[in-house]
This record gives structure tokens, C-alpha cells and sequence, in this order.
């Protein structure tokens, strides 16, 4: 097992990076398919690309962290949405929380959205108080470049899938035409 940044070069330990797999029994391609098999096998020794992306940590154990297709790409900057939407949940007041990325046309990048439940107690007419107060907690807790700088939004339920994960593709995210137009 590896860990390897876009450029397919290996991360050091601790660093979250594409986890890619090498065994007797990894399957040896697609069928008349070179363009996936390119893809799929970056270095043509074996190495599969997982999609996954983790960490290996001091112990040697190894934390999944995110999807690769999920990954937003803020000016050249990985963010994982799940580190993002574990921030949300932290807050007292957020029953759910999820992150996808949207496309900027002034900034010319994908920015993090945010998506946040509450508990019962907030009203309706607190939700926009509580939005920016949850917005400010966020931001502060994560670094510069992993901020939510497509803004925070209330959402009243959340789509998933039949086993109950998040489906963040389907999250309405701001400008989400757009973004599907320059990507």
C-alpha cells in the first residue's frame, strides 16, 4: 500500500494521499479498455489507484478519510469535506452537516459549501443568526485555505442513499450549473 498527491508522488507518512494497492490478487485490467486502464494503473507495475483517500498514522494504522472524486479543489488546495462536516458536527447546535464543492467564477476555483441541520430548539426565525454564528465557528476552527468560503446554508433534510450515506453529489449547491459548465 501507498499514499501518493495528484502528481502520483508518494506523500510522508501522516499526510492524506490517494491510496493505491499492489497484491497477487488485484485484478489485471479492463478488457479492451486502455484509457481506463491508464487511469486505473498509473505506473503499468500493478499499482491500482483505490479512489480512497487516507493517512497512515504513527502506529501504522491506516484512517480512510475521504473519496477521491468527493476532494474539492480550492486554488490548488485538496480540501475533504468529511473534515469539514466533522467541524459542523462538532457544533452544539448541528444535528447534520454536509459539504460539497461549487464552482466560483470570481475566484475561478471550486469553494467548500456547507449544509447544516439543527436541533429543534433553534426557531425558524434564529436559523439565519445561528447560520453565522455556526459559519464563524467553522471557519475558525479549520486553516486558511479550507475555509467555507461558499457560505452556509440550512437544509431541512438531506439526501442519502439506502444504507444511509451522505450523497454529497446531490447536495444544492450554490451556482452547481455553473460549476458543472467549467468542470
Amino acid at each position: 500500500m501507498r499514499f501518493v498527491d495528484d502528481d502520483l508522488k508518494d506523500v510522508p507518512d501522516g499526510q492524506p494521499g490517494e491510496i493505491l494497492f499492489t497484491a497477487p490478487t488485484v485484478f489485471m485490467g479492463y478488457k479492451k479498455n486502455p484509457a481506463a486502464n491508464a487511469e486505473a494503473f498509473p505506473f503499468n507495475d500493478g499499482w491500482l489507484r483505490t479512489g480512497d483517500v487516507g493517512r497512515i498514522d504513527a502506529d501504522g494504522y491506516v484512517w480512510l478519510t475521504d473519496r477521491k472524486k468527493d476532494l474539492i479543489k480550492y486554488k490548488g488546495n485538496q480540501v475533504t469535506p468529511a473534515e469539514l462536516e466533522n467541524v459542523l458536527h462538532s457544533h452544539p447546535l448541528v444535528t447534520e452537516a454536509g459539504v460539497c464543492g461549487a464552482w466560483d467564477a470570481v475566484q475561478e476555483t471550486e469553494v467548500p459549501v456547507g449544509y447544516v441541520n439543527f436541533k429543534p430548539t433553534v426557531s425558524v426565525a434564529d436559523r439565519p443568526r445561528v447560520l453565522q454564528d455556526v459559519l464563524a465557528f467553522a471557519n475558525s476552527k479549520v486553516a486558511r485555505t479550507k475555509k467555507l468560503r461558499g457560505g452556509l446554508f440550512y437544509l431541512e433534510t438531506f439526501p442519502r442513499n439506502a444504507t444511509g450515506k451522505l450523497m454529497r453529489r446531490s447536495l444544492p449547491a450554490r451556482l452547481q450549473a455553473t460549476r458543472n459548465a467549467k468542470l
